[in-house]
């Protein structure tokens, strides 16, 4: 498994989820939708690889979902870079 590629990938996880919600959208349905990125991305990862057993994609989706919160929590929310991103990019309610 590759980690570093694992963690590179996580690191963009919260600009996705920031691009595909909308403001108002609540702080558990953005956590899950980074846990769904997050198997995407470590199912993705493994199968890419040719190593399809449990541990490997448990590790895949743990490690990109841990890379994800980490950037999340250490640099996007206190740099304001998803606020930002909500406001000008994420998705705006039919008017």
């Amino acid at each position: 498994m590759e980690a570093d590629i694992l963690v590179l990938i996580g690191i963009i996880t919260p600009l996705l989820v920031a691009i595909v919600t909308r403001l108002n959208t609540s702080s558990t349905r953005k956590g899950l939708l980074a846990l769904a990125f997050s198997v995407a991305i470590g199912v993705t990862t493994c199968y890419a690889q040719g190593l399809l057993s449990t541990a490997n994609i448990l590790g895949s989706i743990l490690a990109a979902y841990g890379a994800a919160q980490v950037a999340y929590v250490a640099v996007f929310k206190p740099a304001g870079v998803t606020s930002w991103l909500l406001e000008n990019l994420g998705r705006k309610d039919a008017s």
